[in-house]
C-alpha cells in the first residue's frame, strides 16, 4: 500500500505544483460559470413568461438549471481530461524516469493503481467548481423553488464517474506511447467518438437505438436529472476496469521490453 500511495503522491505533486492544472481548473470554472448564468437567465425569463400560471410550480432548479449544466460540463471534459492524463505515463517514458520505476520492483498494477487514485483526486478537483456553484444556487434560491439536493448530489456523482472513465481511458492511452502530445490527441479523438455515438440517437433504425447506449455521455443523462440507474453505474465501472487492465498490460509490456 505504501508503494501505491507513493505513486499517487508523486502524480498529484506533478499536477498540483505546476500552473497547467490550475489554468485548466480556471478555464473549467469560467466556462461553467458562464453556462450557469445563461441557464439562470433563461430560467428567470421562463418563470416570468408563466407568471401566475399553475404550471410554473413545476419549474424548479434541477430540471432547468442543474441538469443542463451537468450535461454542458461533459463536453468540457472531452477537452480537459486528455490534457490532464497526457503526461501521466507517457511523460515519464519520454523523460526516462519510467525505466527507473520499472526496475524498482514496483508491480505494474500497483503503479497504475497509484495513478488511478491520483486521477480520482484530480477529477474531484475539476468538478469542485460545479459543486460550489450548485451550493451557492441552493443557498440563494427562494423557498418553494424545489431545489433537489439528493438529485444534485447524484448528478455530481455521475459527473465524477464520467470524468474518471475518461481519465481511465487517457491513462491507458498514455501507457501505450512515449509522446504526451500523441497521448493527448489519441485520447481526445477516442473520447470524441463517445460524442459521435451519443449523437447517433437522432436517426432511425436499430443502430440509432444501440449506438447511443454504448456512449458514456448518454449514460450520464440519468444521473444529470437525478435518476439512479444500475445499468449506468455498471457501464462506468466496466469502462474503468477495462481501462485499468489495458493500462496495466501496457506498462507490463514496456517493462519487459526495457
Amino acid at each position: 500500500m505504501r508503494a501505491i500511495l507513493a505513486v499517487m503522491k508523486v502524480e498529484l505533486l506533478r499536477h498540483l505544483t505546476t500552473p497547467a492544472f490550475y489554468l485548466l481548473l480556471f478555464f473549467l470554472s469560467l466556462i461553467s460559470g458562464y453556462f450557469l448564468l445563461v441557464l439562470i437567465r433563461g430560467f428567470i425569463e421562463l418563470t416570468l413568461q408563466f407568471g401566475a400560471n399553475p404550471e410554473a410550480v413545476n419549474l424548479h432548479f434541477h430540471e432547468r438549471i442543474i441538469a443542463p449544466l451537468i450535461l454542458s460540463i461533459e463536453n468540457l471534459f472531452l477537452l480537459v481530461i486528455p490534457l490532464v492524463t497526457m503526461r501521466s505515463i507517457a511523460g515519464e517514458r519520454s523523460q526516462g524516469s519510467f525505466e527507473l520505476i520499472a526496475s524498482s520492483g514496483l508491480r505494474p498494477w500497483q503503479y497504475i493503481l497509484g495513478k488511478t487514485f491520483a486521477m480520482d483526486v484530480l477529477v474531484i478537483l475539476l468538478i469542485l467548481p460545479v459543486a460550489v456553484q450548485g451550493l451557492l444556487l441552493k443557498f440563494n434560491a427562494e423557498q418553494g423553488s424545489a431545489f433537489d439536493t439528493p438529485g444534485f448530489i447524484l448528478s455530481l456523482i455521475g459527473l465524477f464517474l464520467l470524468g474518471r472513465s475518461f481519465a481511465g481511458v487517457g491513462l491507458a492511452i498514455s501507457a501505450m506511447t512515449r509522446s504526451p502530445t500523441l497521448a493527448a490527441g489519441a485520447t481526445f479523438f477516442l473520447l470524441l467518438l463517445a460524442w459521435v455515438l451519443a449523437s447517433a440517437g437522432g436517426g432511425t433504425g436499430l443502430l440509432a437505438q444501440i449506438l447511443p447506449e454504448i456512449s458514456p455521455l448518454t449514460r450520464l443523462e440519468n444521473f444529470a436529472i437525478g435518476r439512479f440507474v444500475v445499468a449506468d453505474l455498471l457501464f462506468f465501472l466496466v469502462v474503468m476496469i477495462a481501462s485499468f487492465v489495458l493500462a496495466t498490460r501496457a506498462v507490463d509490456a514496456h517493462r519487459w521490453q526495457g
